[in-house]
């Protein structure tokens, strides 16, 4: 975990450069879980909305949440 990273178009394979599918918007709906205020550390679900339900779709877990004591 020594060596850092530096994203840039030549470390991003070229598909994930671009937009797939730039004619589809959908609405994301965030669910924080926290004793307090969220900060840069608190991890949250992904969720997409439907006409009838939502769907979680993923997580956003930030690296600082994971190295952090």
């Amino acid at each position: 975990m020594n060596e850092i990273i530096t994203l840039s178009s030549d470390t991003v394979p070229a598909p994930y450069l671009v937009d797939s599918m730039p004619n589809v918007q959908v609405d994301y709906g965030v669910k924080f879980y926290t004793k307090s205020s969220a900060d840069e550390k608190e991890i949250a679900e992904v969720f997409v909305k439907g006409i009838d339900s939502e769907k979680r779709v993923g997580w956003l877990i930030p690296i600082l949440s994971m190295i952090s004591s």
